[in-house]
């Protein structure tokens, strides 16, 4: 109604406004396409007006919206225009947000040095702003950063402030991402009943507040450690959960995700011909969004299960290594030393092992290594070395967070 009157009245400032709202509520309820094309909308009708301030808003909401459906390299185009417009305009706010969905986009690109320091922009000028919003979203990314690099106290410690903050100026959204965050961390370092509790409040909110995106996170981590810990059923009714609203929404980083887990919990249950289908499936989304922290893992899985190079999947990892996370890179290597018996590549794995368990607080150290069964099972490898690895199977052992 609101871009029907706007329309009425012929006003392209008008307009421009109206297509935005519409574009962030679509954006919001998880509508991608119908939110893109109110975006590229808004930028039509703002250049017509001459309005920078809301093209800067169109340019950000165009390139979060091709950032969550995998086209990050597409997506960065438009989020460093908007940043360059939002820096001649002089608007620190827009500025701040701006860096923020900029250090996104490193991130999910591997880019680990920009990600760290547009996040450190945001954050700067987003305090300067007094733009609480932006501030505990910079302090969420700059966490997930720290948590893939190994930095669990820093990682911990700015989860928390950010979870402080959404609550406090009742950014529900924000809320949910944050508790799933920090639960998949607590789990990462020992504390499964307590990470798990967090995931599942998150999870709760996401579906009160109608977040399909973040609902669709958080039921994979879930299922992750339903696997982790033999709850098969659980564990794949999750993933096809996720699988269909990756689907719906057209969210593939997630379908490849979802379908990389099926694969394990049905190759684990000796459905070998499924497991390989569902592999595949999930190996193909991963080509096509350039997630190659998940092509590795399939690949490497693959390779246990006598379907892949080794070698393709090491060409890969020398290319993927500098940006890819410590826990990713770690359960990689173990899972080619268990289809290669290649010592190196568990080597490696006990070398990343030591330093996560480095990074991490005093008090987690113990439960990482007890409680968290790929850690465990890197060290009773590392313990009986002289061995030879486990005889190939369908699917790696249980997941770590990634």
């Amino acid at each position: 109604e609101a871009e029907a009157l706007a329309a009425a009245s012929g006003d392209p400032a008008l307009r421009a406004r109206a297509a935005l709202a519409s574009s962030r509520l679509h954006f919001q309820t998880n509508r991608y396409d119908e939110a893109r094309a109110r975006a590229e909308s808004v930028l039509e009708h703002a250049r017509a007006a001459g309005d920078s301030g809301i093209e800067t808003e169109g340019l950000l909401i165009l390139g979060q919206i091709l950032s969550v459906r995998g086209a990050h390299a597409e997506a960065r185009g438009f989020v460093e225009r908007a940043l360059a417009v939002a820096r001649e305009r002089g608007d620190r706010r827009q500025e701040a947000m701006t860096a923020g969905s900029l250090g996104n986009i490193h991130f999910r690109l591997g880019e680990n040095g920009g990600a760290r320091e547009m996040y450190g922009h945001s954050l700067r000028l987003a305090r300067e702003a007094g733009d609480r919003r932006t501030e505990a979203s910079a302090m969420t990314g700059l966490a997930t950063l720290c948590s893939s690099m190994g930095e669990a106290g820093e990682a911990l410690d700015l989860y928390r402030r950010s979870l402080v903050t959404a609550r406090e100026i009742g950014d529900r959204v924000g809320e949910a991402v944050v508790l799933g965050s920090l639960g998949q961390q607590l789990v990462d370092l020992g504390d499964v009943e307590g990470g798990r509790a967090l995931l599942e409040e998150g999870l709760a909110l996401a579906r009160t507040v109608g977040n399909r995106r973040v609902e669709s996170y958080w039921l994979v981590a879930l299922a992750g450690i339903a696997e982790s810990w033999g709850a098969a059923e659980e564990a794949l009714g999750r993933f096809e959960q996720a699988l269909a609203l990756a689907r719906e929404t057209g969210l593939r980083v997630i379908e490849s995700r979802a379908l990389a887990g099926m694969a394990r919990v049905l190759g684990k249950g000796r459905r070998s011909a499924e497991a390989r289908a569902r592999r595949a499936e999930g190996l193909a989304v991963a080509e096509a969004t350039g997630d190659d922290a998940e092509r590795l893992l399939l690949g490497a899985e693959g390779a246990l299960a006598g379907d892949v190079d080794p070698g393709a999947v090491l060409g890969l990892l020398a290319k993927s290594e500098p940006g890819l996370s410590a826990r990713v890179d770690m359960e990689v290597r173990f899972l080619l030393w268990r289809a290669t018996g290649e010592r190196v590549h568990l080597a490696e794995a006990k070398r990343l092992l030591d330093h996560l368990v480095e990074h991490a607080p005093p008090e987690c150290r113990g439960p990482m290594l007890t409680n968290v069964p790929l850690p465990r099972e890197i060290l009773d490898a590392w313990k009986d070395r002289g061995e030879p690895p486990p005889a190939r199977a369908e699917a790696r052992g249980p997941q770590s967070g990634r």
